[in-house]
């Protein structure tokens, strides 16, 4: 029964280890109790470095109510999906994605939160420069001085730039 139980503590190690999300859990009151080498390595720390730290370690004060509420909801029983941005050791922002489950005694007294993140810093920024370049667009097409104008499928008018009114 030992070597079962060895073995499927080795096993479900391994399998925390080498997903690409990061695992982090946190205790009641919001200090890592354990993460997996691939959130250290997000993060830019060691495993060792992290452990104990508050979670409002790693990120900046304004962000600091936000992670309030979202561990209020945990601690009410409630998981989530929220996206939330992190600061790294190096100081860069990296944005991610996670899903945070309350964790709970067999008496139902919470005991702290398993987040499980990836990494969506690119995409973030994709959709930004994407934005701005929508504004961008935007702007130029407000204040040329050519009609531009788009229509549907049946030929109808859907948008005229003001230069329309010149005409």
């Amino acid at each position: 029964a030992e070597e079962a139980l060895q073995a499927s503590e080795r096993k479900y190690r391994a399998l925390v280890e080498n997903l690409y999300e990061g695992v982090w859990l946190l205790d009641a009151d919001a200090r890592t109790t354990f993460v997996n080498a691939r959130l250290a390595e997000l993060l830019g720390y060691g495993v060792d470095e992290m452990l104990g730290l508050s979670v409002f370690h790693f990120i900046d004060t304004h962000r600091g109510e936000a992670m309030r509420a979202n561990l209020e909801r945990s601690a009410a029983g409630a998981r989530a999906e929220y996206d939330f941005e992190f600061r790294c050791k190096s100081g860069e922002l990296i944005w991610t994605r996670i899903a945070a489950t309350p964790i709970v005694d067999e008496g139902g007294h919470y005991q702290g939160t398993l987040v499980a993140l990836i990494d969506i810093t690119e995409r973030i920024r994709s959709a930004e420069a994407l934005h701005r370049r929508e504004q961008e667009f935007a702007a130029l097409v407000e204040r040329s001085p050519d009609i531009i104008a788009r229509v549907d499928a049946s030929l109808r008018l859907r948008y005229v730039n003001p230069a329309i009114e010149r005409l």
